[in-house]
């Protein structure tokens, strides 16, 4: 899976095998002084690469993180990943009923807490049980979607574009990132969702803003 999706599990394996590997090499250290140092600089290096490697994905625009040993600073200094900001935005700028439908259903829902339709049936049953048309020809867990279904369900706010906007303050339109996926496509391809959907932008820091769409006011 892309961006080290089940890899997580795994981590603890490794760390519980490096403390082992650990254990065994410091026993061939004859002197305390030493085996100590040994201890304490294989720790170092054995015990952080699974956070190396684990965070290494996180260098991506959504995510501004860029640890050279993958370690992160204290947080009151680690730039949060802007989904998980947009959500927080989202959560202060709609009301707590609002219904949203995106593609990245994991930060986005946890930090607006708001009810979500995920548009790629990952977290969504009556989607994921969709027949999938392109079913081993593109990136697991990123094949299946229904627009239609998803427009059925009359959400509140649909995430069309999922990259910052090439002009903060600006809205912008899905590209051709976005039209990968099925359900973005189906959506802008129907033409009662541009009749009773308007964009607006969601500002999440001094660099990057969001453009969204909600249901207008006057739609049925």
């Amino acid at each position: 899976m892309n961006h080290f999706r089940f890899l997580l599990p795994v981590i603890p394996l490794v760390m519980l095998l490096g403390a082992w590997s650990i254990s065994q090499l410091a026993e061939m250290v004859p002197h305390r002084s030493a085996r100590t140092v040994v201890i304490a600089s294989l720790g170092f290096v054995f015990l952080s690469q699974p956070v190396r490697i684990a965070s290494h994905d996180l260098r991506h625009p959504n995510f501004p993180l860029d640890r050279p040993i993958g370690l992160v600073e204290p947080l009151d200094n680690w730039p949060k990943p802007r989904f998980f900001k947009l959500g927080i935005e989202l959560k202060k700028v709609l009301p707590p009923d609002t219904v949203i439908a995106v593609i990245p259903a994991g930060a986005i829902p946890y930090a607006s807490e708001l009810t979500t339709i995920d548009m790629l049936g990952l977290n969504d049953r009556r989607i994921a049980k969709q027949p999938g048309v392109s079913m081993g020809s593109g990136r697991m867990g990123h094949e299946k979607g229904n627009g239609a279904l998803v427009l059925d369900r009359r959400p509140d706010v649909i995430m069309m574009r999922n990259q910052i906007n090439p002009i903060p303050g600006e809205p912008s339109q899905p590209d051709s990132t976005d039209f990968f996926y099925m359900p973005i496509r189906e959506i802008w391809e129907t033409e009662s969702f541009h009749l009773d959907y308007e964009p607006f932008v969601v500002k999440v820091d001094e660099k990057a803003t969001y453009t969204l769409h909600r249901r207008r006011s006057t739609s049925p």
